[in-house]
């Protein structure tokens, strides 16, 4: 081994999680997961906001998809979402100002039509099961 991959590996291992050399990839990623949700719940309770749960969950969705490429993907999808989520929240606030049931009909058949694409493009049948148990909760 020469001089300079010795040095590589060294500064590879350098780092906050270098004393976890021995445990396997699953271990240290489940430790820097649960590192981050207890920051992020900390962070939040020390600022007293309101619903402090919100950013753990936000961790927690994204780590799920597991490696760095697929957690990024995950979360650009989450922004889009809610990008386009406040859109038609807004436009459906403008259309229907004084009227909450049409714009709640509006906003729920609109919502379902968006999943039910997302579902049939991805070829999922579960989304019969979900919409029964939404009419059963009205």
């Amino acid at each position: 081994m020469s001089a300079v991959t010795a040095t590589r590996t060294v500064r590879r291992e350098e780092g906050i999680f270098a004393f976890l050399p021995t445990l396997t990839p699953r271990v240290r990623f489940a430790t820097k997961t649960a590192l981050a949700i207890t920051l992020s719940y900390l962070g939040a309770m020390a600022m007293n906001w309101s619903q402090p749960y919100q950013g753990p969950i936000a961790i927690m969705v994204i780590a799920s998809a597991g490696p760095l490429r697929e957690s990024l993907g995950k979360g650009v999808m989450r922004v889009v979402g809610t990008v386009i989520g406040a859109a038609l929240g807004l436009l459906f606030l403008a259309l229907f100002p004084q009227d909450q049931t049409l714009y709640f009909l509006a906003l729920t058949l609109t919502g379902g039509v968006i999943v039910y694409l997302y579902h049939a493009w991805q070829g999922d049948k579960s989304f019969w099961l979900i919409m029964l148990m939404v009419i059963a909760a009205l």
